[in-house]
């Protein structure tokens, strides 16, 4: 019986330093303010980045049913806004930041894969305003490529939506 507990004892002891560790190499969003740049956010409209706003608009209004939802999607300088009225969009989550997920990452996935244009790999931001809510910063510089496709990872967003 000694002899069992102290091997249970023994295999906890070891799950509990695996979990631990394991937490521990979890990755962290970055702070996105290491992102900014000033010269960026005053920058000239690139035409080719107000032509795309036209040409993808299309696509993210067929996300919303009858055009609700999607309140605004423009160009200024080398970034992409859009801005989305939550109370429009029927509710697939009970938690609101939940939504601001789910939309975020579809939103931005049209965004980038729409075309392959090659100027969206040097986009400078796309800026995602929930009406009432918050609005949501993504940075070029945090694009990931997958398998061809461009998106941002799943940690970035979320940590974009819990951002105070």
């Amino acid at each position: 019986m000694k002899k069992r507990n102290i091997v249970v004892g023994l295999l906890m002891g070891v799950t509990m330093m695996a979990l631990l560790s394991g937490c521990a190499s979890v990755p962290k969003a970055e702070d996105p303010s290491v992102y900014l740049d000033p010269a960026q956010e005053n920058a000239a409209d690139k035409e080719e980045v107000v032509a795309y706003a036209e040409e993808v608009k299309p696509l993210i209004e067929s996300f919303y049913e009858e055009g609700k939802g999607l309140k605004n999607l423009s160009a200024k300088g080398n970034a992409l806004f859009v801005e989305v009225d939550l109370s429009e969009v029927p509710g697939e989550y009970d938690k609101v930041e939940d939504q601001m997920i789910f939309e975020s990452t579809r939103i931005t996935h049209g965004l980038l894969n729409y075309r392959p244009y090659e100027f969206i790999k040097d986009l400078y931001k796309i800026s995602i305003t929930f009406t009432g809510g918050k609005t949501l910063d993504f940075y070029g510089k945090q694009m990931v490529e997958n398998e061809g496709e461009l998106s941002f990872k799943a940690e970035t967003i979320v940590a974009e939506v819990k951002r105070k």
